[in-house]
């Protein structure tokens, strides 16, 4: 995977940079770096770009050219078509992306074979782009890095997407917080949220920003809530006004202080999901051990969790 000419394992994802577009681009790069070949598979599917099979194929006679020539049958045949480049240019801005940078782009890679891969902020396709070029949006991309976190188990790539989305929350290029469902597990949680209104869990715990919060567990989720306060950390909820005295008395009579981070929640619609999800064995699992993520649309619409 030829992205850049030194290895992207000896620059930071923040600090390396002063530039933003260098900055994002770095952060970028060490997604795909933790992500590999699987990961860059999916984020180019996004953009409808598939990448050529990396499989070694191995046949015998095999026809090239047309059939019936003297030269056209070889005995056998080894061959592997994965080999590609792409060039990635990034853009904070709509219409950032000049047919000068575009056309200097493909003179540089006439001897490379390779491909533009635009990240941009616009909402279409850029008209300066050429025929095969590859193009996603930031909100795009994230999107795909979402799904994508969601179905994989690796801690270390999912806190690099995590820190990478802070990083375009932060230079304004995406925040779609407003669509966002958190799902956590528990029924404790979901019983003081449903009576009192709130959700205390472990301090500093880090969440997404989001508008919504729902509750998994006993192989379903039932209820959504919208958040209309917090995450608040270091939260004494002993000394919080919105924590109605009633929860010491029924949930925790021996409470001791201890700080907390703190949602406020309404509830706003009931749901009716079941858990589908399996382990490597086949066997049924719990749909979330601690959070994960997924969209109103998706969380309004499903039946199964397989749909989140």
């Amino acid at each position: 995977m030829n992205l850049v000419n030194s290895s992207i394992t000896s620059h930071s994802i923040f600090g390396e940079y002063h530039e933003h577009e260098n900055q994002v681009t770095a952060a970028f790069l060490h997604v795909l770096n933790r992500g590999g070949e699987p990961l860059l598979r999916y984020i180019l599917g996004m953009a409808n770009e598939l990448l050529p099979e990396n499989e070694i194929k191995i046949g015998t006679q095999q026809f090239y050219g047309q059939k019936g020539t003297t030269n056209s049958v070889f005995d056998g045949v080894v061959s592997c078509s994965f080999n590609f480049t792409y060039i990635i240019e990034s853009k904070l801005g709509s219409n950032a992306l000049t047919q000068t940078q575009v056309d200097k782009y493909h003179d540089a890679m006439q001897d490379e074979d390779g491909k533009l891969f635009a990240l941009t902020s616009d909402q279409t396709i850029p008209q300066t782009l050429h025929k095969g070029d590859v193009w996603l949006n930031w909100t795009m991309l994230v999107d795909a890095l979402n799904d994508y976190e969601s179905e994989n188990n690796d801690e270390i790539l999912k806190y690099l997407i995590e820190q990478f989305i802070v990083l375009l929350n932060n230079l304004g290029l995406y925040d779609e917080w407003e669509k966002r469902v958190i799902i956590v597990g528990g029924s404790f949680g979901e019983e003081v949220a449903l009576k009192y209104g709130f959700y205390a869990c472990q301090n500093n715990r880090f969440f997404k920003r989001a508008k919504y919060l729902a509750f998994a567990h006993r192989n379903r989720i039932e209820n959504l809530f919208e958040i209309i306060g917090g995450p608040k950390n270091d939260s004494d909820i002993s000394t919080e006004p919105d924590v109605p005295k009633g929860y010491f008395a029924e949930f925790e009579p021996h409470y001791k202080t201890d700080l907390r981070e703190l949602f406020h929640l309404k509830k706003v619609r009931d749901l009716n999901i079941d858990n589908d999800s399996v382990d490597k064995n086949g066997r049924r699992c719990a749909y979330v051990q601690g959070q994960t993520y997924t969209t109103i649309d998706k969380i309004l619409s499903a039946k199964y969790t397989s749909e989140l």
